[in-house]
């Protein structure tokens, strides 16, 4: 038998042994390639991880001041989870005390029990003191200088007839542009706080400006008399005086009407007179007659034009007034007691 060449064979054998070094140094530089990518992807985690954190303590931070709506929405439902019905008669009577504290101004701090006390009126069985009513309850109580704790509370709930009386308050946050809003309810019958229904939060500035700006209306004394000047009983509408509106308005209009109506009944008199015939003369006084009539509203005119320009000027004053954009008076029983 005839052996292999010396010369193939060892070509042979340094093909499968350069074939072995290509393969595992292919290999080797995968594995490489992997070692080297392993580091990046573990440093990647470790920054999601460290990331992470940072993230949920900016959307914390954030979520530190709600929107007023929120806010109150959840002061509302944490109150009346806490309300018990009278076993007389299944109805829970409520008073919503203006919010107290010197961060907003008074017409601020009542817009905002109007606005908590609307909210808690849409639940069943709940009736809230007519807020007007508790607007002069409080007012009569500031007049006293005592601050509104607890225990006065529940003396101004047995006075006006409630079972609870929900407290406001009001205060500047640690952040220059937010205020803290805080709620209680006090129950009047078990003579103190529900702890349960204590809440607080704060709210930017930005959002107290715009709730301002749709409830509280600043009024001005100079605004109402230009108005008056120009339509008699626009100032007073302007003012809020609904009825003296009313009243300057048809007395105007009714004079206006009036006035025209004297003074061509008058030209047509006078017309007919100028014919200069016998059965024309009795005109002459008919005319005089509308006329006469019709000066006398002039007249009239001018002094309810001149009335309501002062009337708006000495009765009006630059303050704020409540504007809301719900009635006040749903769900809201009137005064039961004497304060």
């Amino acid at each position: 038998m005839k052996q292999p060449p010396l010369i193939g064979s060892q070509i042979l054998s340094f093909a499968s042994s350069l074939a072995m070094t290509l393969s595992l140094a292919w290999g080797g530089v995968n594995i490489a390639q992997v070692q080297a990518q392993s580091p990046t992807t573990e440093r990647e985690s470790a920054e999601v991880i460290v990331s992470q954190p940072s993230e949920e303590n900016s959307v914390a931070r954030d979520a530190k001041q709600l929107s007023l709506e929120r806010v109150l929405t959840r002061f509302a439902r944490r109150a009346t989870e806490q309300l018990r019905p009278d076993v007389r008669n299944g109805l829970i009577r409520v008073m919503v005390a203006t919010a107290q504290g010197k961060s907003l101004d008074q017409t601020t701090r009542q817009a905002l029990a109007a606005s908590l006390a609307h909210k808690i009126a849409q639940q069943p069985n709940i009736l809230i003191l007519e807020p007007d009513h508790e607007r002069a309850v409080m007012a009569r109580f500031s007049e006293t200088g005592l601050e509104f704790t607890e225990n006065r509370s529940i003396s101004i709930g047995q006075h006006t007839g409630v079972r609870y009386v929900l407290m406001l308050t009001v205060s500047n946050s640690e952040s220059p542009t937010g205020i803290k809003l805080k709620a209680k309810t006090v129950s009047v019958k078990r003579r103190g706080s529900i702890k349960a229904s204590e809440s607080e939060a704060v709210v930017s500035m930005e959002e107290i400006k715009r709730f301002q700006k749709a409830t509280v209306f600043y009024e001005k004394r100079l605004e109402a008399t230009w108005r008056s000047a120009l339509i008699p009983g626009w100032g007073q509408l302007y003012q809020g005086r609904t009825g003296a509106a009313v009243a300057y308005m048809s007395l105007t209009a009714g004079l206006l009407i009036g006035g025209f109506a004297a003074t061509q009944a008058g030209d047509e008199a006078a017309t007919q007179y100028q014919k200069n015939t016998v059965d024309k003369v009795y005109y002459r006084q008919l005319a005089n007659n509308h006329y006469a009539r019709a000066q006398m509203m002039w007249g009239a005119l001018g002094v309810t034009w001149i009335s309501s320009t002062l009337s708006a000027y000495l009765q009006g004053e630059d303050k704020p007034r409540l504007q809301l954009n719900f009635d006040p008076e749903q769900s809201s029983f009137k005064l039961s007691g004497v304060f």
